[in-house]
């Protein structure tokens, strides 16, 4: 066995890699706040505005908060199995 030494282009190549992983980690971080807040918002004002309406039947308010549950559960899920599915693509390296 011998022990190859990568030339500089590999290195080079090697350190994008990194750095474009690091600004993608900061970006869905950042995103992943975002929409936590926005959402919270959203959640606030619904909740604040009209489901504590008296006028509203309580049937109507409450069908309406599991809609929205839902929505929201179904979305983060699907978009967790996909973020962690991208990780473990087998075949990422196959160029199509």
């Amino acid at each position: 066995m011998r022990v190859v030494t990568p030339d500089a282009r590999s290195w080079e190549e090697y350190w994008s890699h990194v750095y474009n992983r690091l600004e993608r980690t900061i970006g869905w971080i950042f995103m992943s706040i975002g929409a936590i807040l926005v959402t919270s918002y959203g959640v606030y004002s619904l909740v604040a505005k009209f489901l504590l309406r008296s006028d509203i039947p309580l049937v109507v308010r409450l069908g309406i908060v599991a809609l929205v549950v839902g929505f929201c559960t179904l979305l983060i899920s699907v978009l967790r199995e996909r973020i962690f599915m991208a990780r473990m693509d087998k075949y990422e390296r196959i160029k199509r």
